[in-house]
């Protein structure tokens, strides 16, 4: 049980589900959410928990802080749960600050080098404190005694694969394929699935200057671009594959066109849909390879036992792709614009693994090792401690 936890969770605009999923981990262990989103009716048509929902409406972050700690101070909130990628460095002051009042949690590395005293939760960050093959050093100096793993509040934070957070709706799925043999992995690749996360370029680099050149007004040439490359890519493949192309925005009709041109060139069966949230996304990541451009999408096929290959589009995108790569669970790709992609480079990257059963059941066994869903409760359970460390302070 929570012993009395009130956590006040502020979603980013584009972290409600995740933001969703770790409140409703500390209502299963009995805690109090409020949760602070600029989109409270989407809050609570996906919620699966009782909550109260508050509404943003500071586009000053710093303004934002203030108004969080009179909110949270006003209820008796024990933990305040940060999740907005808009938050930086430049923030670290004022979140120190906060920090003195209530105890802080943030999805994300720790800002200025832990400076703003927040209790980081970073799945792709580095594993221990100590080096990143603690796991391999266990015996203490005093002989074959076990060292104890550090806790999070020890290092500072949630760090490591073991803490990405996933739907528990998507338990089911696993067990389901892992029924099907050792990890269902086929000789032949017959199903794929391509997914388009949509994300914009990260403000200030490089790719923004470079998307409003290419782009008209009302339209974004980015998304599809991953889609009608990997189509491109595949279609001089045989036999006959079954596609599904996933796409987060509705299409413009010149992308729409442009999309429906390439599947009809590579020869192939080709289902273009919109895409959902978890779990109902994990139904179509059930297949014998994924082509994502989301490091979080693509945790989720891992662990749902499917081969990955990963293209990332931004700096912070390639940060936590190498991190999955390093763990042998998918397979990386950096190309921050799609032009850059070549398409004989990935045509023989997806041959190749086509052909390499041994290959794709590699990295089948280890993401099954590696991301084992249980992430999420670990993150609440952190949150826990947290309060309860600073109530005893």
């Amino acid at each position: 049980m929570s012993d009395g936890l009130y956590l006040i969770a502020c979603a980013g605009p584009s972290a409600l589900d995740r933001t969703l999923l770790l409140s409703g981990a500390v209502a299963g262990r009995g805690g109090r959410v409020v949760v602070l989103t600029y989109t409270p009716g989407l809050a609570l048509s996906r919620t699966f928990f009782g909550l109260e929902v508050v509404v943003r409406r500071e586009e000053d972050l710093v303004a934002e802080l203030f108004r969080l700690e009179s909110l949270a101070l006003s209820r008796g909130a024990g933990v305040l749960l940060l999740d907005d990628d808009r938050l930086c460095d430049e923030h670290a002051a004022p979140l120190r600050v906060l920090s003195q009042h209530l105890a802080v949690a943030r999805y994300g590395p720790k800002l200025a080098g832990g400076a703003a005293g927040e209790l980081a939760i970073d799945p792709y960050g580095p594993h221990w404190p100590y080096g990143r093959y603690w796991p391999e050093a266990k015996k203490s100096r005093l002989g074959d005694a076990l060292l104890a793993a550090p806790s999070p509040l020890q290092m500072g934070g949630c760090f490591g694969l073991s803490y990405l957070p996933l739907h528990p709706g998507l338990r089911p799925l696993r067990d389901r394929r892992r029924t099907l043999g050792p990890l269902a992995v086929p000789d032949e690749v017959g199903k794929v699935t391509i997914l388009c996360r949509e994300t914009d370029p990260e403000p200030e680099s490089d790719d923004a200057e470079w998307a409003r050149t290419v782009e008209g007004p009302n339209e974004r040439r980015v998304p599809q671009d991953l889609a009608m490359r990997a189509l491109e890519a595949l279609s001089v493949w045989r036999p006959t594959l079954h596609i599904t192309v996933l796409c987060e925005n509705e299409l413009s009709p010149s992308q729409q066109a442009g999309l429906e041109q390439a599947a009809r060139l590579s020869r192939h069966e080709v289902t273009v849909r919109p895409l959902l949230p978890a779990p109902s996304l994990g139904e179509a990541l059930v297949c014998d390879l994924a082509i994502v451009d989301d490091p979080d999408h693509a945790a989720m096929a891992a662990y749902l036992g499917t081969p990955v290959v990963l293209l990332s589009r931004t700096e912070s995108a390639v940060r936590r792709s190498e991190v999955l790569a390093q763990s042998g669970v998918a397979i990386h790709l950096p190309s921050q614009r799609p032009e850059h992609l070549q398409p004989a480079m990935f045509a023989d990257v997806l041959w190749t693994l086509f052909a390499d059963h041994s290959r794709r059941a590699q990295l089948a066994t280890t993401a099954h090792r590696v991301v084992d869903g249980l992430g999420t409760e670990r993150i609440a359970a952190a949150l826990l401690d947290l309060h309860h460390t600073r109530r005893r302070h």
